[in-house]
């Protein structure tokens, strides 16, 4: 969900917004879809619910050709952020997890022949780790938030995993 307004509120304000936007979007889906867009074969982990934005997390995923064998599904509601974005194109979000948080680690099989796997924080850290150890993989790990991803601040490719 992305809500526009002339500014970010301050603490205790309510600002009254001109638009909202339901989209598609989480840094993993927006990644996975990037690099499927762009001829990558993609295979997707994690967890979303029966709600609609699940659907449209499955919808758009399994329309773009990523392999979905290894998105779960939980009986909660799925992850999702409210993003706030000003008339000047600057940014806050509140995300929550949700059923990313209840991701069962052990059912996830890292595709043989993989060669890097791109990890996220809206997961557990320890899914993330058992994740990528299950191979000698390397780790693209993206630990910042979305406009700091877009700048390439704190991306980090490593040949060893965490």
């Amino acid at each position: 969900m992305v809500l526009n307004a002339p500014h970010l509120p301050a603490l205790d304000e309510t600002v009254t917004g001109s638009s909202v936007e339901y989209v598609f979007g989480g840094k993993g889906g927006n990644q996975a879809l990037a690099a499927a867009r762009l001829g990558a074969s993609v295979a997707f982990a994690g967890c979303a619910g029966p709600d609609s934005f699940g659907d449209m997390i499955r919808t758009t995923l399994r329309q773009s050709g990523i392999d979905l064998s290894q998105l779960q599904r939980d009986a909660g509601p799925s992850g999702m952020s409210a993003a706030i974005v000003d008339a000047q194109g600057e940014y806050g979000a509140v995300i929550v997890s949700a059923a990313n948080l209840h991701i069962h680690a052990a059912a996830i099989a890292v595709p043989v022949g993989t060669r890097v796997v791109l990890l996220q924080n809206e997961i557990p850290q320890e899914v993330n780790r058992a994740s990528a150890q299950r191979r000698a993989l390397r780790a693209l790990r993206s630990d910042s938030m979305p406009h700091q991803c877009a700048h390439c601040r704190r991306l980090s490719l490593t040949s060893s995993i965490w």
